[in-house]
């Protein structure tokens, strides 16, 4: 018997964002997207994401949109009662013109250098992040000269590296699912 949404629903999602800038005083359009993703998982573990995102549409009183977009994916994670938030934990950006439905994704994020110093060499890749909760919004940001709208798609995805369920470990009693979250029988 599975009772309300599974919790990996919560895993990632995809959201459309509008941003549009009325007025030449203020050339630019800020909105953070709805939430993309919210783990609470029972333990710590070790976590693999993939975010994307897309320029649907573009517009302005000039014709075409022009000017950029920015994303940036703001994480929060933690395990027990600590978390940590990075701002920006991946960017992404485009120039609006000829980049209308151009779709940008990565499960690789460039982390700070390690030093002040110029002999930190090797790159700061993340791929990878220990956590037991996880919390993901975008803030988009719209720059132009021109009146004008764009649409755009953000998402996010998050995965465990082991998922190894407590309820494996429970005998199956005849007739009874063996797994709380429904997905006995092949579901």
């Amino acid at each position: 018997m599975q009772i309300g949404t599974p919790p990996w629903h919560m895993w990632g999602s995809e959201q459309t964002v509008n941003l549009t800038v009325t007025s030449l005083l203020l050339p630019t359009a800020n909105k953070a997207s709805p939430q993309l993703a919210s783990v609470n998982y029972k333990r710590p573990d070790t976590w693999e994401f993939f975010f994307v995102g897309q320029v649907l549409r573009a517009s302005s009183t000039a014709g075409p949109g022009s000017g950029s977009v920015t994303v940036d994916f703001e994480l929060t994670f933690g395990v027990g009662r600590n978390t940590t938030k990075i701002p920006s934990f991946m960017r992404f950006q485009w120039d609006i013109n000829n980049n209308v439905g151009k779709q940008i994704f990565s499960s690789v994020a460039p982390g700070p250098t390690r030093t002040t110093t110029p002999a930190d060499a090797v790159a700061n890749l993340i791929n990878e992040f220990p956590a037991q909760t996880i919390q993901l919004v975008a803030n988009c940001i719209y720059q132009t000269g021109v009146i004008s709208d764009v649409d755009l798609t953000v998402g996010a995805y998050f995965a465990p590296k082991t998922h190894v369920r407590p309820d494996w470990m429970k005998l199956r009693a005849e007739g009874r699912e063996q797994f709380q979250g429904g997905e006995d029988g092949g579901k």
